[in-house]
């Protein structure tokens, strides 16, 4: 069996903050973040207060609120409705996304809560805590992966966010061993790698995430706030930063486990450039 490490942390407010970025996003490609941002604990208690509550709900309440090929990827997926490189998850979830009106036709729209129900009273209020506490993060974040590209701040948005970040948010329900068949697989998420630029994650140290290190180590992750590289982000240095697979295990037979995820990525119509030498990755006209 790989042995497990710990993985490295990087306060975004500190004075080494870039040197420990770089280092952990070579190596592992993932980190603890640390931030005064998250330290208004009650705020971000809500929305997991909230979003426990949620998942507890009957089904046939959840399902009112089904994501369908009218709700533009915004609402409620049952458990298992999720595959991962052709593989079910063992997971609900509940999808979020930017309030918009038309800037990305399949995925416009507002987003989708479940009214008159004292269970859930709340919860569209700390989800956008929870957005704007990760724009806020990820704002940060962009600074170091700038300066990590040789790139000013200025630079990096007009080649990488033209129009602004787009991002979307998911919260995962990853049922107790009890909850589930025995004949369902032992990981909630297979193994994977994000798509996009980072990927922030709020975990409730509930079951663990497992994340693959460049040199094949395997660090774990419980309870705290986390950044993964994603691929775009990997190919814009040139696979200098190391977007790592990673999947989570099903938590054990008491306890089932919720997971806040944030995916922060460029401009919809951003072309994917290599920033190292000036080309494009697949194509001028290809998009992220």
């Amino acid at each position: 069996m790989s042995k497990q490490m710990r993985i490295p942390t990087v306060n975004l407010e500190d004075a080494n903050a870039l040197k420990s970025f770089t280092y952990a996003c070579s190596h592992v490609g993932c980190f603890q973040i640390v931030d005064s941002v998250l330290e208004r604990a009650s705020e971000i208690g809500d929305i997991q207060r909230c979003f426990r509550r949620f998942f507890h709900l009957p089904l046939e309440t959840k399902m009112k609120i089904r994501v369908n090929a009218k709700s533009n990827w915004r609402g409620y997926v049952p458990l298992g409705c999720e595959t991962t490189r052709g593989k079910s998850d063992i997971k609900e979830g509940f999808y979020m996304g930017q309030n918009n009106d038309g800037n990305i036709p399949f995925l416009s729209g507002r987003n989708r809560f479940i009214s008159g129900n004292d269970a859930v009273e709340g919860l569209a209020h700390a989800a956008a805590l929870w957005c704007d506490a990760n724009l806020s993060i990820c704002r940060k974040i962009s600074k170091l992966v700038a300066s990590t590209l040789n790139l000013t701040n200025e630079e990096f948005s007009s080649k990488i966010m033209p129009e602004g970040p787009f991002w979307f948010c998911r919260a995962f329900w990853y049922p107790s061993n009890s909850s589930t068949s025995a004949e369902q697989s032992d990981m909630g998420i297979h193994k994977h790698t994000d798509m996009g630029l980072i990927t922030v994650l709020m975990l409730d140290g509930i079951g663990a995430l497992r994340v693959q290190g460049r040199d094949g180590k395997i660090y774990t992750a419980k309870s705290g706030v986390y950044l993964l590289v994603g691929d775009t982000l990997a190919a814009l240095s040139s696979q200098e930063l190391y977007a790592p697979l990673h999947w989570v295990d099903v938590p054990g037979n008491s306890e089932s486990r919720l997971s806040l995820v944030f995916f922060f990525d460029p401009s919809w119509n951003a072309p994917v450039m290599d920033v190292t030498y000036g080309r494009y990755l697949v194509g001028r006209d290809f998009k992220w």
